[in-house]
């Protein structure tokens, strides 16, 4: 991988998601130094001060031409003239976007770039089963683990998500685990063991409440909001400010919104993610509306199969006590 395991390193992290690069580098003698992408000037004076270093530039993002934007704004290539080894990371599954990305790079700037490539074959998965419908918080969380769209499987609660697995309609599932506000989900825990599935990996998601409607409505216009329940709790403070307004219970964030712009419903709005209003074309008319910004939901990533990876530095236990006073 071009990096001598035995030297210090150190990382700068240009869109704050260094996750994959630090479980990567987590065996290395040297543990990484991640420091976030601030400027040029930064990246220098690291390098000036720790000469003994590689410097590692983990890459803004998954596209090329966004990506190669971000290399003229900040002037990346100029790098190139510090003394400290210069190298860029890139995460690639087999993803045509990854091939064209790479491909893209190499031939506008050749032998400019030195480049680590990590093939991800673990997130490489053709189908994910999903608890709710396209842009749920599920899908978003299948996004930001696997890093781009993939073919879902919606199911309409969890224990047809782990049908799904168990009679191998789908490659892997995503499915909800805990939350900060709301706590763990103790009937998943049972599901996963009932059906014996395998935890392949995880991923931690923050939740952001934003109210939707159809294009061209404003606040004015709202009669009532539908929405999944937890999620109409976690919005308690936004509705003291508009107390004429019906609250209304929906089985999906992400239903609720869809079903504003196929019924064409102007006094009604969601709260849902915000990719529900790019898929189902509503307006946000406002943004993170919960009360606690501090909302994370966990996620599992559920596969029938263990996969007994070496380089997995977590483990998840199950276990059972007689049932009496100081057995834990």
């Amino acid at each position: 991988y071009m990096i001598d395991r035995h030297i210090p390193f150190s990382a700068f992290d240009s869109d704050k998601s260094h996750g994959a690069l630090l479980r990567f580098y987590s065996d290395y003698s040297q543990k990484v130094n991640v420091n976030e992408f601030e400027s040029l000037d930064h990246v220098f004076e690291h390098a000036l001060d720790h000469p003994e270093d590689n410097i590692i530039i983990d890459l803004a993002a998954q596209t090329s031409d966004f990506l190669d934007q971000w290399i003229i704004d900040t002037g990346i290539t100029q790098l190139e003239g510090i003394q400290s080894n210069l190298y860029y990371w890139h995460v690639m599954d087999n993803g045509m976007d990854s091939a064209n990305l790479l491909e893209n790079l190499l031939n506008k700037y050749q032998d400019q770039l030195n480049y680590i490539i990590v093939r991800n074959e673990l997130r490489v998965k053709h189908k994910i089963a999903i608890q709710g419908i396209a842009g749920s918080y599920h899908h978003e969380a299948t996004v930001q683990y696997f890093g781009a769209e993939k073919e879902l499987l919606e199911c309409e609660s969890f224990r047809r998500l782990g049908q799904a697995l168990e009679k191998q309609e789908v490659d892997c599932a995503v499915m909800a685990i805990e939350n900060t506000i709301a706590g763990s989900i103790l009937s998943n825990y049972a599901l996963i063991s009932r059906l014996n599935l395998k935890i392949v990996g995880e991923t931690y998601l923050r939740i952001h409440h934003h109210l939707m409607a159809l294009a061209g409505s404003s606040m004015q216009d709202i009669k009532e909001i539908h929405s999944h329940p937890m999620a109409l709790l976690q919005c308690e403070s936004f509705f003291e400010t508009i107390p004429h307004v019906k609250l209304v219970e929906s089985v999906d964030t992400a239903l609720s919104a869809k079903e504003i712009q196929e019924q064409g419903l102007k006094d009604v709005a969601a709260i849902a993610p915000k990719k529900s209003a790019e898929i189902y074309g509503l307006d946000i008319l406002n943004n993170d509306i919960q009360t606690n910004k501090d909302n994370f939901t966990r996620f599992f990533i559920l596969e029938r199969e263990d996969h007994q990876n070496e380089d997995f530095d977590k483990v998840s236990l199950r276990f059972s006590l007689h049932n009496y006073s100081g057995s834990l």
